[in-house]
């Protein structure tokens, strides 16, 4: 089970991602390397 803090990250991350995917549904360069 991970941390709290790591899945709060995470969510963040999912969310972030998904208004990013929103406005600019092109640009998807950018997802490796906040994965990496």
């Amino acid at each position: 089970m991970p941390e709290p803090e790591t899945c709060a990250l995470m969510a963040a991350g999912l969310a972030l991602m998904a208004v990013q995917a929103r406005r600019r549904t092109r640009r998807v360069a950018w997802l490796p390397e906040i994965a990496a």
